[in-house]
């Protein structure tokens, strides 16, 4: 369940570029 953290963390990044 940990990769699900990670993919809302890279889909934070890009927003937030």
């Amino acid at each position: 369940m940990e990769q699900f953290q990670v993919y809302l963390e890279l889909d934070r990044s890009q927003q937030h570029d």
